[in-house]
């Protein structure tokens, strides 16, 4: 729409000084009024372009910085997905991650920092070592069984990784499948993420729990082993040898035992968040974040890391 409409100021401006000396001075004022009313369309146009930015995983803290004039912002993020394990047939997949749709109240020219969570790793056919868990919280997988857990995405005010007392917004990540008892990996959401799903009767699920608002998720036991529970932030490592790791989030889900990880928490500040909405993802995927303007100001400042939208001045 903006070089749409730049193109057509371009074609009028030339058409005027083509034909100026032939004008009558009814038509310059209305070539004036029609210049007038494309460079409101251009301006507008060119707002509504850079309204919104988007960050996607790149494995280090983004950020953004409230341009003046703004007070809130529309904030649209979700977390990463567990990781599956392909170790046999069929596959196990990982537990979708939490979506968090709110308004948020921010302090202009004030910088927000933003982390992006990685989808869990994997686990390929017949391969027999630990997978990681995604960045930002995910918990790791077992040595033979499990694949990792999704990290989470947050919205903070703080930079550091570990600065997780200072996140106002927090979407959690789905916890690692695992071949182990057939199970998939927990799904996380709000106020708690979910146990793993196990496939098979008889196998141990005692204690596996999800993420809640006040602590982490307890870790799966099984044949007197146990995976790690999830801790703030970050979610419980599968038992050492057949575990999926738990997903990241405000709290981590816990780690699984002969069985998948369950899902991390979602959160949102009670006091900066306005109506927040939470549901939880239909497709495996990296984490992302979405954030739109509440607000039209005429003069606006953008500083973000986003690699489409670096550094703007209008």
């Amino acid at each position: 729409e903006f070089r749409f409409n730049f193109l057509k100021i371009s074609y009028a401006s030339t058409m005027f000084l083509i034909n100026f000396p032939r004008l009558t001075d009814c038509n310059r004022w209305g070539f004036f009024f029609y210049f007038f009313v494309l460079a409101v369309q251009l301006q507008l146009s060119f707002e509504s372009e850079l309204s919104s930015v988007k960050f996607s995983y790149t494995g280090d803290v983004q950020y953004f910085t409230v341009p003046s004039g703004i007070t809130t912002i529309y904030l649209d993020i979700h977390g990463a997905s567990g990781g599956t394990d392909y170790y046999g047939s069929p596959e196990y997949v990982g537990g979708m991650a939490s979506r968090v749709q709110t308004t948020i109240t921010v302090v202009p020219n004030t910088t927000y920092y933003i982390y992006i969570g990685l989808e869990g790793s994997s686990r390929p056919r017949n391969d027999r070592i630990q997978y990681k868990g995604g960045y930002n919280g995910g918990g790791s997988s077992g040595l033979h069984e499990g694949a990792g857990g999704g990290g989470a995405s947050d919205f903070r005010s703080e930079s550091a990784l570990d600065a997780f007392g200072s996140r106002i917004v927090v979407a959690g990540g789905g916890g690692g499948g695992s071949i182990a008892c057939a199970s998939t990996g927990g799904t996380a959401g709000y106020p708690a993420g979910k146990m793993a799903i196990f496939g098979l009767d008889g196998c141990p699920k005692t204690a596996l729990s999800g993420g809640n608002q006040t602590s982490g998720g307890d870790g799966g036991t099984g044949y007197g082993y146990a995976g790690q529970a999830g801790q703030w932030g970050i979610g419980g490592d599968g038992y050492h040898l057949y575990g999926g790791g738990g997903g990241g989030g405000y709290f981590g889900g816990g780690g699984g035992a002969y069985g998948g990880g369950a899902g991390g928490s979602s959160y949102c500040d009670q006091v900066l968040c306005h109506n927040p909405y939470y549901t939880v993802m239909d497709q495996p995927s990296n984490g992302s974040a979405l954030i739109t303007f509440a607000d039209t100001v005429p003069s606006r400042k953008i500083v973000t890391t986003n690699p489409r939208l670096r550094k703007l001045h209008f």
